[in-house]
């Protein structure tokens, strides 16, 4: 217990300059401080900006620096402090109230994690100190607080929408800089850091909320996708990510920096990772997934699902047995990838449906072809002769011989994998193309002008 005189003493020093303030904030080391001050009107005005002859800076605040030092000692006089601090914009106190909230026991830390998460949402930008945000994240959601992890995740993570386009109509002239209309470009507020936090942190919160961290996910992306088009709800299913990201198992660096690429590699990871520790969270994995009408929720259904083919025989004849999912386009690799993975539990009859569909070929062809009604006999030619391979092994009677016709005809083009590698087409100047040959004259004008806009 510090007795009223030494505090009344020590606040008398502290008055008598910012050196002497300074000082003593930098070297006390004991918790039993805080109260003292509260009831002497400390911690409660935050430091501004500094202006300097190079411009205005945010300046360190030497109270905050000591809560934050003593936070592990003083924890609930630290949360205390820092809940009847007034607002501030300033991110060098925000990055002590994190500090000390990394120090204390998680419960109360929930405490200090709500006054940043209102601050956040202030904040279109963040990049000082991004990574100890994330580690809050782990830390709440490996202490059991769960529900304010998610919460926090959630306002991290959010993104924000294109300042061109905010309020725009979607026949705005904006455009491109070179006479193009160009697509909105959102970001995430943590821009940078994005990938980090994602590849640190979220492991930890999928292992605490399960099915709560693929909703959120979900919904990240969801809302990423919808940002990034002028005229969103004219475009669904097609999202066109099979360009950005046309295997979900690798990104490359130039895909990295696409925030839908990056949350879609985390909802699969955290797909994956939620059927791992428990099969029955399945069926309502897929309803969340299916609620997206978006291309790539159904192209990471099917590719969890290829990975537990034996384990839910039933499921994946559902997907596979539905013709809207054999015809759609951009779902190709992942819809013969679990086909592949299928054969031994599909029967003569279930293959025969989906024999048929092969055999009656392609619902559309794509006018990019130019070279008349040889070109588009050949591409159809090759169309079926690579879906007959993928199941080649359950061929039986009439479609067999077709396959063997084809194969013949066609060589190797009719065995082409339908794995997409990162990049598959080389050009003479300019970024590599994702897509085959093939998956471009699948797209309709309407997507292949989207696609190069």
């Amino acid at each position: 217990m510090i007795s009223p005189e030494i505090i009344d003493d020590a606040v008398k020093i502290i008055m008598k300059g910012y050196s002497q303030y300074e000082y003593f904030f930098s070297q006390l080391k004991s918790a039993a401080w805080i109260r003292p001050l509260m009831d002497r009107d400390f911690f409660k005005k935050p430091a501004g900006k500094e202006l300097h002859d190079s411009g205005e800076y945010w300046a360190r605040w030497p109270e905050s620096k000591y809560l934050a030092r003593v936070a592990a000692s003083g924890a609930q006089d630290v949360v205390a402090a820092f809940q009847e601090m007034p607002k501030t914009d300033n991110p060098l106190i925000h990055a002590d109230i994190v500090e000390a909230a990394l120090k204390i026991p998680v419960e109360m830390a929930a405490s200090l994690s709500k006054i940043e998460r209102e601050w956040l949402k202030t904040q279109s930008y963040v990049s000082l100190f991004a990574q100890d945000y994330g580690t809050l994240i782990s830390h709440l959601a490996k202490g059991g607080e769960t529900t304010e992890a998610l919460e926090f995740a959630r306002t991290l993570l959010d993104i924000i929408p294109d300042p061109r386009f905010v309020d725009a109509d979607v026949d705005s002239d904006t455009d491109d800089g070179f006479g193009f209309a160009s697509s909105p470009r959102p970001k995430p507020r943590l821009r940078d850091w994005y990938d980090i936090v994602l590849e640190n942190n979220m492991p930890d919160l999928v292992l605490a909320a399960d099915i709560e961290s693929v909703k959120l996910f979900s919904n990240l992306l969801a809302k990423a996708i919808m940002l990034s088009h002028r005229d969103p709800l004219s475009l669904q299913p097609n999202d066109y990510l099979e360009i950005q990201l046309p295997n979900l198992e690798e990104i490359d660096e130039v895909s990295r920096r696409d925030t839908r690429v990056l949350l879609a590699k985390n909802l699969l990871k955290a797909v994956e990772q939620t059927i791992s520790k428990e099969i029955g969270n399945l069926t309502q994995i897929l309803e969340i997934l299916e609620f997206h009408n978006w291309t790539i929720f159904t192209r990471i259904a099917l590719h969890s699902l290829s990975r537990i083919a034996d384990s839910a025989p039933v499921v994946c004849k559902r997907y596979l047995l539905d013709p809207n999912q054999f015809h759609k386009h951009g779902i190709n690799s992942e819809y013969f990838h679990l086909l592949q993975n299928s054969l031994e539990s599909m029967s003569e009859d279930e293959m025969d449906t989906v024999f048929s569909w092969i055999q009656n070929g392609p619902l559309e062809i794509s006018d990019f072809m130019s070279n008349g009604e040889e070109e588009r006999e050949r591409y159809v030619k090759s169309w079926k002769c690579r879906r007959y391979h993928v199941c080649r092994s359950k061929l039986f009677g009439h479609f067999k011989d077709e396959y063997k016709r084809l194969h013949d005809d066609l060589g190797p083009e009719g065995t082409a994998t339908f794995q997409r590698p990162s990049n598959s087409i080389h050009t003479r100047f300019g970024p590599l193309s994702p897509c085959t040959v093939e998956e471009l004259c699948d797209h309709t004008n309407t997507e292949l002008i989207e696609y190069l806009s």
